[in-house]
Protein backbone atom coordinates (compact mmCIF):
# COMPACT_ATOMS: atom_id res chain seq x y z
CA UNK A 1 0.00 0.00 0.00
CA UNK A 2 1.51 3.53 -0.85
CA UNK A 3 0.15 4.75 2.64
CA UNK A 4 2.30 2.76 4.50
CA UNK A 5 5.80 3.52 2.06
CA UNK A 6 5.39 6.70 3.04
CA UNK A 7 5.85 7.30 6.98
CA UNK A 8 5.52 11.28 7.15
CA UNK A 9 2.11 11.71 4.81
CA UNK A 10 0.79 8.44 5.00
CA UNK A 11 -1.56 9.06 7.70
CA UNK A 12 -3.22 11.57 6.02
CA UNK A 13 -4.89 8.77 3.23
CA UNK A 14 -4.79 5.99 5.90
CA UNK A 15 -7.80 5.61 7.78
CA UNK A 16 -11.41 5.05 6.71
CA UNK A 17 -13.78 7.90 6.11
CA UNK A 18 -15.43 9.09 9.34
CA UNK A 19 -12.03 9.26 10.60
CA UNK A 20 -10.40 11.16 7.60
CA UNK A 21 -12.34 14.01 8.43
CA UNK A 22 -9.78 14.16 11.55
CA UNK A 23 -7.23 13.74 9.79
CA UNK A 24 -7.62 17.06 8.39
CA UNK A 25 -6.34 18.86 11.20
CA UNK A 26 -2.46 17.45 9.34
CA UNK A 27 -3.16 19.51 6.58
CA UNK A 28 -1.50 22.91 7.89
CA UNK A 29 1.37 20.96 8.44
CA UNK A 30 1.79 19.03 5.03
CA UNK A 31 4.64 22.07 3.75
CA UNK A 32 7.29 20.47 6.32
CA UNK A 33 8.66 16.79 6.15
CA UNK A 34 10.36 17.28 9.87
CA UNK A 35 7.19 18.16 11.44
CA UNK A 36 4.75 16.04 9.60
CA UNK A 37 6.98 13.26 11.13
CA UNK A 38 6.27 14.66 14.64
CA UNK A 39 2.43 15.11 13.66
CA UNK A 40 1.70 12.01 11.91
CA UNK A 41 2.79 9.78 14.43
CA UNK A 42 1.27 11.68 17.54
CA UNK A 43 -1.87 11.44 15.58
CA UNK A 44 -1.21 7.71 15.01
CA UNK A 45 -0.93 7.78 19.18
CA UNK A 46 -4.10 9.32 19.27
CA UNK A 47 -5.91 7.37 17.18
CA UNK A 48 -4.97 4.65 18.40
CA UNK A 49 -5.52 5.49 21.99
CA UNK A 50 -9.22 7.28 21.08
CA UNK A 51 -9.88 3.32 19.83
CA UNK A 52 -8.67 1.43 22.55
CA UNK A 53 -10.28 3.60 25.80
CA UNK A 54 -13.42 1.63 24.39
CA UNK A 55 -12.08 -1.62 24.66
CA UNK A 56 -10.56 -0.66 28.34
CA UNK A 57 -13.68 0.49 29.50
CA UNK A 58 -15.70 -2.49 28.09
CA UNK A 59 -13.41 -4.88 29.85
CA UNK A 60 -13.77 -3.25 33.18
CA UNK A 61 -17.44 -3.83 32.69
CA UNK A 62 -16.91 -7.20 31.21
CA UNK A 63 -14.96 -7.90 34.58
CA UNK A 64 -17.29 -6.08 37.13
CA UNK A 65 -19.89 -8.16 35.51
CA UNK A 66 -18.46 -11.33 36.28
CA UNK A 67 -17.21 -10.53 39.92
CA UNK A 68 -20.30 -11.41 41.68
CA UNK A 69 -20.16 -14.58 39.80
CA UNK A 70 -16.57 -15.33 39.96
CA UNK A 71 -16.77 -14.59 44.01
CA UNK A 72 -19.05 -17.16 44.70
CA UNK A 73 -17.28 -19.75 42.53
CA UNK A 74 -14.68 -19.16 45.48
CA UNK A 75 -16.87 -19.41 48.11
CA UNK A 76 -18.27 -22.43 46.81
CA UNK A 77 -14.24 -24.08 45.74
CA UNK A 78 -13.55 -22.93 49.56
CA UNK A 79 -17.07 -25.12 50.76
CA UNK A 80 -16.41 -28.25 48.52
CA UNK A 81 -12.34 -28.54 49.40
CA UNK A 82 -11.94 -27.31 52.99
CA UNK A 83 -11.02 -30.36 55.28
CA UNK A 84 -13.22 -30.42 57.98
CA UNK A 85 -16.23 -28.10 59.09
CA UNK A 86 -14.04 -25.71 61.27
CA UNK A 87 -11.69 -25.54 58.77
CA UNK A 88 -14.90 -24.34 56.52
CA UNK A 89 -16.22 -21.79 58.89
CA UNK A 90 -12.68 -20.38 59.01
CA UNK A 91 -11.73 -20.01 55.26
CA UNK A 92 -15.56 -18.92 55.05
CA UNK A 93 -15.12 -15.90 57.02
CA UNK A 94 -11.80 -15.28 56.05
CA UNK A 95 -13.53 -14.86 52.30
CA UNK A 96 -16.23 -13.37 53.83
CA UNK A 97 -13.91 -10.44 55.19
CA UNK A 98 -11.08 -10.13 52.16
CA UNK A 99 -12.72 -11.70 49.39
CA UNK A 100 -14.26 -7.84 47.94
CA UNK A 101 -10.89 -6.24 48.48
CA UNK A 102 -9.17 -9.46 46.64
CA UNK A 103 -11.76 -9.03 43.72
CA UNK A 104 -11.14 -5.17 42.87
CA UNK A 105 -7.66 -5.78 43.77
CA UNK A 106 -7.56 -8.29 41.04
CA UNK A 107 -9.53 -5.93 38.56
CA UNK A 108 -7.38 -3.19 38.92
CA UNK A 109 -4.39 -5.52 38.72
CA UNK A 110 -6.26 -6.61 35.02
CA UNK A 111 -6.63 -3.66 33.94
CA UNK A 112 -3.11 -2.44 34.88
CA UNK A 113 -1.88 -5.35 32.65
CA UNK A 114 -4.37 -4.67 29.95
CA UNK A 115 -3.07 -0.87 29.20
CA UNK A 116 0.86 -1.95 30.11
CA UNK A 117 0.35 -4.65 26.76
CA UNK A 118 -1.46 -2.00 24.93
CA UNK A 119 1.07 0.48 25.29
CA UNK A 120 4.04 -2.00 23.36
CA UNK A 121 3.06 0.27 20.24
CA UNK A 122 6.08 -1.57 18.67
CA UNK A 123 4.83 -5.32 19.76
CA UNK A 124 6.71 -7.40 22.04
CA UNK A 125 10.03 -7.71 20.01
CA UNK A 126 10.88 -4.28 21.87
CA UNK A 127 9.32 -4.57 24.70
Amino acid sequence: MIAFNDREYGEIVLHPPPVSYLSAMMIPFLVSRKAMTYISKGFSYMMYWSENIFFVLAFIAFEVVIMPVAYIKVWINIIKNSMGVLNTIVNCLVWLLIGLFMMIFLLFRDVFHLIKILSFHYGCRKA
